[in-house]
């Protein structure tokens, strides 16, 4: 490839939530995409490949056609390229072959319908790449993708070659890889141009003659460039145009039209240390040697997340017979599959909404499946967080609870009506909270956990789809006065339509009599915890009933215990305490339960 003058693709990704509101998205048009475009505009000689997220597109057609409008002239004078890409902007090879397509192909479609013309490249989320996208980009008529520098300085190729795009192959599948400059990018981002001036004095030698800058605007903080007194976006265009001797803007499309003999290569997956880096986040040790799918096995609540997808994503693509519910729920499904649940918005301290939002479009997705006509309570088990073992699943007609053998723990609990899971993933905070956690505290040590049941794996001893019970048993080793002492705990959960009730049965098994106390801790997470009010507050701090009103979600959750408890009530969580002797042989029994109701 001979270039008389240096090529320059210049990349936006307007990628706003896509939770956002119509005012948060009216506020994001208003700072970021309208005064790009405004800019843009002026500079009919510089040419721009954007990106925008589906979301957006529909938001844009419906509330600022005008905008589309200069889009559609824009594409006809040969100024602007538009990329197709994932919908909902996920993280592609995160999520399932059929999503990948689908979501890949509803953009594409609704690209072709507002500007007339089809896309023939795709934008990759956080730029996360695994070669298995070659076969679904391809297979979807795209024609080439963007991947870091970095990417390609890995392959170790010759200096004359290394900034070139290249193919790439899977199974037969072909697909064109562009290079793009990441850390030059962040700094015209913020008006440092010393960098790029000097890439423009270099010779146009098919070793530096290509550039590809690209920036992702997620919120509207990041308009700053484009307005006010900073000016950075017009100043670097009047850059690129007092160097129009040296520098051409080109858009993917036109560069690739060009004669080229692309060589083919082979890029690895993106790494654990490369997606902390996108992110702004510390790398953890071995990152480079780690896929970027560990942030899943470091973040507990990503990983629950990521394992309810899964699941709904069976549930929706084994639907038969109403293909406009199978489309409503897959349109729930992909939104819940958006990046920013999983990873956030970087630097912007979000997760926890963003997070949340995406459980409760998975928890509408599977409302949306059910035949409320027909539908009954069922009790299931399968391996629903994919650890190799099987869980429990009570599906009802107003909550799903899923229980884990390890520790015999509730490690989701979902309110249908008002899409929220009390249970976990919610929370955000990386570790997950979850309700009946076993620990007992001898005399001696009241702080310390004189067992390991909470995380003990319990054998099941029971089941009866019948009556919706089944019941779960562990023997561990206490910790007494004179050393270590068997003890077995025996878990049976009962469900109705309404109520979870949990029966313990302890029982030493050898050794001295045992003094201390046993707690089933409760730790729930809600969505507006100042809004959470004790309906009956306990006297004394010893309680056998306590009502709990969220206003938020509009209900009360009963919690009530066979024996009176010592209560103490923290940060979301409920933290019973049975003080108990226990005498070698002799059983001792407590039931707590749970009924959910709907608010006055």
């Amino acid at each position: 490839m001979t270039l008389e003058r240096s090529q320059l693709i210049l990349g936006y990704c307007f990628t706003p939530s896509v939770f956002a509101s119509d005012e948060e998205l009216e506020t994001y048009y208003q700072l970021v995409a309208k005064p790009f475009l405004t800019v843009a505009f002026r500079f009919p000689d510089v040419h721009f490949t954007v990106f925008f997220t589906g979301p957006l597109l529909h938001w844009l057609q419906s509330r600022h056609s005008e905008y589309v409008a200069v889009l559609s002239e824009m594409l006809k004078r040969k100024q602007l390229e538009v990329l197709g890409g994932g919908f909902f902007a996920p993280l592609l090879p995160l999520i399932p072959s059929g999503d990948r397509l689908g979501q890949i192909e509803e953009l594409t479609t609704v690209v072709r319908k507002l500007f007339g013309k089809r896309p023939r490249g795709l934008w990759l989320t956080k730029g996360v790449w695994d070669p298995v996208l070659v076969s679904t980009i391809a297979a979807s008529g795209l024609e080439f993708t963007f991947l870091e520098e970095r990417e390609f300085e890995r392959l170790g190729l010759p200096a004359d070659t290394a900034h070139l795009p290249r193919l790439t192959e899977f199974q037969g599948r072909l697909l064109t890889i562009i290079p793009f400059h990441s850390r030059l990018s962040a700094e015209v981002a913020t008006g440092q141009l010393d960098s790029f001036k000097a890439w423009c004095r270099q010779p146009a030698t098919s070793s530096a003659g290509l550039k590809g800058l690209f920036q992702c605007l997620e919120h509207p903080e990041d308009g700053r460039q484009f307005s006010g007194d900073l000016g950075a976006f017009e100043a670097f265009l009047e850059a690129v145009r007092s160097e129009n001797l040296a520098v051409e803007t080109v858009t993917p499309t036109a560069l690739l039209k060009r004669p080229m003999n692309l060589e083919r290569s082979y890029f690895t997956g993106t790494t654990y240390e490369e997606l902390t880096s996108r992110l702004g986040l510390p790398a953890p040790s071995r990152a480079s040697l780690q896929s970027w799918k560990q942030f899943l096995a470091d973040d507990p609540s990503a990983n629950s997340l990521y394992n309810k997808m899964v699941y709904v994503n069976l549930l929706v693509s084994s639907l038969r017979g109403d293909k406009y519910k199978k489309k409503s729920a897959y349109e729930d499904l992909w939104k819940a599959q958006t990046a920013s649940g999983f990873l956030g918005m970087p630097g912007r301290g979000d997760l926890h909404a963003e997070r949340k939002k995406a459980f409760g479009a998975l928890l509408n997705a599977e409302v949306l499946l059910r035949d409320q006509n027909t539908f009954t309570e069922v009790l299931s088990s399968q391996d629903f967080d994919l650890d190799g073992m099987k869980e429990f699943l009570f599906q009802g007609q107003n909550f799903n609870v899923y229980v884990d053998p390890v520790g015999g723990q509730v490690f989701e609990w979902d309110h249908l009506g008002r899409p929220w899971n009390y249970v976990g993933v919610s929370g955000g905070s990386g570790q997950l909270q979850q309700v009946f956690v076993d620990r007992l505290f001898r005399t001696g040590a009241p702080e310390a956990d004189a067992s390991t049941f909470a995380s003990r794996e319990y054998k099941l001893v029971d089941y009866n789809r019948d009556r919706k019970s089944f019941q779960l048993l562990a023997v561990d080793q206490l910790e007494g006065e004179t050393g270590q002492q068997p003890l077995r705990l025996r878990k049976t959960f009962q469900f109705s339509r309404d109520k979870v009730e949990v029966e313990y049965e302890l029982e030493l098994l050898g050794g001295p009599s045992w003094e201390g106390w046993f707690s089933s801790e409760l730790h729930l997470t809600y969505p507006e915890p100042d809004l959470v009010t004790c309906r009956e507050p306990q006297e004394a701090g010893v309680t056998s009933r306590v009502v709990l009103h969220d206003s938020a979600q509009k209900s009360l959750h009963t919690w009530s215990w066979s024996w009176p408890a010592r209560l103490t009530s923290l940060d979301g969580a409920l933290l019973p305490r049975w003080w108990l002797i226990l005498h070698p042989g002799e059983v001792w029994k407590c039931r707590v339960s749970l009924e959910l109701s709907e608010a006055e």
